[in-house]
């Protein structure tokens, strides 16, 4: 019975990993690279202008996506907790830090919304200042997604962890969670400390970053987690 309900809870950590890749990417990926035109104030503010609704519909998506976050700490936490509760519980540490961060960050993307509004007090600003102020947090936006590149690695490693501890999930995925911990505190470093080489490599940290991470919510979708205990440990257990 203890099986089946941990299969069952890891299927469930699965669904609520699948919807925050969904809800975040549509967010991140689609909604940020078809109105944001980096280093172009004038563009990036007719394309928000164009496409308000994609951007507020973006912002409910990541903020959707958020909320998944959370529930698949949660129910990572009761997945692992028999294993190792003081490693499950830094799980939910990590992530409801990253989520509130994450929170504050939206805001810096929905606040072009108010500044190209130009109504009330913003009638102070001409055209061309309203755009820089825009822009401005646009920036803050960006910097802050890559200030995430920690959060977004660090709760990774507990789960690594986790899973070489147990014997609920392949221990090959739970080195690629590790690895994939690394590959996003490269890339907070290089960020913030190498900006001039961070483009040259950036490509390599996102892939890396990704195929260590994308095989946890897959395993954890499709085959659930059932326990894989040596054959050796099988019979003491029987005898």
């Amino acid at each position: 019975m203890a099986s089946n309900n941990q299969d069952k809870t890891a299927r469930i950590a699965g669904i609520w990993y699948l919807g925050m890749i969904v809800t975040m990417a549509f967010g991140w990926m689609y909604v940020d690279a078809a109105l944001f035109v980096p280093g172009d104030a004038a563009a990036t503010a007719a394309n928000i202008l164009a496409s308000e609704q994609l951007l507020r519909l973006g912002f409910v998506s990541s903020c959707v996506g958020m909320i998944c976050f959370l529930m698949v700490a949660n129910t990572l936490y009761k997945l692992f907790e028999p294993v190792d509760r003081n490693l499950s519980r830094l799980i939910v540490v990590f992530v409801a830090v990253d989520v509130a961060v994450m929170f504050i960050n939206a805001l810096f993307k929905f606040a072009p919304v108010l500044f190209l509004n130009g109504t009330g007090y913003l009638s102070a600003f001409d055209t061309a200042q309203l755009h820089a102020l825009a822009m401005i947090f646009l920036d803050l936006y960006e910097h802050g997604q890559w200030m995430l590149a920690i959060f977004s690695g660090l709760w990774l490693l507990p789960v690594g962890l986790l899973i070489l501890k147990s014997t609920l999930i392949p221990k090959v995925i739970g080195i690629l969670a590790i690895i994939s911990t690394v590959f996003y505190a490269v890339q907070f470093f290089t960020f913030f400390l190498l900006p001039d080489h961070f483009g040259v490599i950036e490509g390599i940290l996102d892939a890396g970053s990704t195929i260590g991470e994308i095989p946890l919510p897959l395993w954890l979708l499709i085959m659930g987690a059932k326990d894989r205990k040596p054959a050796s440990e099988i019979i003491k257990t029987k005898r």
